[in-house]
């Protein structure tokens, strides 16, 4: 599929462009918005265990506990804005910003997440790091909320004359989910395959870049 002659195509490939800002407006929306409320709100917590505490009375504990479940809640929000964001990215450093994924996954799911690449890649063109963060966003989603998940690793290396991202997970990937990547992975001109192993998935996305030099073959 070639994006110059399928309309569809140029529109999947633009797609991730223009929700850009949208992803970015709910990432604030959630910080500076539902964070500062319930930072307040444990502050004011704080506030109540301490006067509680001071007068010896015994719904301090539940008080403390209060506090501690809303902090909670603000670390959450926290993780899920920067897993909305796309900070690293925007000062085109994909492997950065797969490394906040990685570390934003293991903040939502609590289980195992790691991102690797390749020291001293040259800068990804901005349409191909947004749309190539965008498939591993989903696709790691995806498979770190299987019921059999226990770790997801990010990788990136260049591959000929492209990239090639890797996402290796255990557990099963939805076929709707993998049907929808290997789709989107075509309209960027990317080819996505699946590897069944033992204990999970490895999903290898691997994408031509115009003009990329191909002597750090992998």
């Amino acid at each position: 599929m070639t994006p110059g002659k399928h309309p569809q195509a140029r529109s999947a490939i633009a797609r991730p462009a223009q929700e850009e800002p949208q992803w970015q407006r709910l990432a604030q929306l959630l910080h500076d918005g539902l964070g500062q409320q319930l930072t307040g709100v444990a502050l004011l917590a704080k506030a109540l265990e301490q006067r509680l505490a001071d007068r010896a009375l015994p719904e301090a504990a539940a008080a403390a506990q209060l506090v501690a479940m809303v902090n909670q809640a603000v670390d959450h929000v926290r993780q899920l804005s920067q897993f909305l964001a796309l900070a690293p990215l925007q000062q085109g450093d994909l492997p950065a910003a797969l490394a906040a994924l990685a570390a934003s996954l293991h903040g939502l799911f609590g289980i195992n997440c790691a991102a690797h690449s390749v020291p001293g890649m040259q800068p990804v063109p901005a349409e191909a790091a947004r749309s190539l963060y965008r498939l591993a966003q989903e696709a790691a989603v995806s498979l770190a909320g299987s019921k059999q998940a226990c770790g997801v690793t990010l990788g990136l290396a260049p591959h000929r004359a492209g990239l090639r991202l890797t996402v290796d997970a255990s557990g099963e990937g939805a076929p709707a989910v993998l049907s929808r990547l290997r789709l989107r992975a075509r309209c960027l001109g990317a080819r996505l395959t699946v590897r069944r192993r033992p204990h999970g998935l490895r999903l290898v996305c691997t994408l031509p870049l115009p003009g990329a030099r191909s002597d750090h073959a992998r």
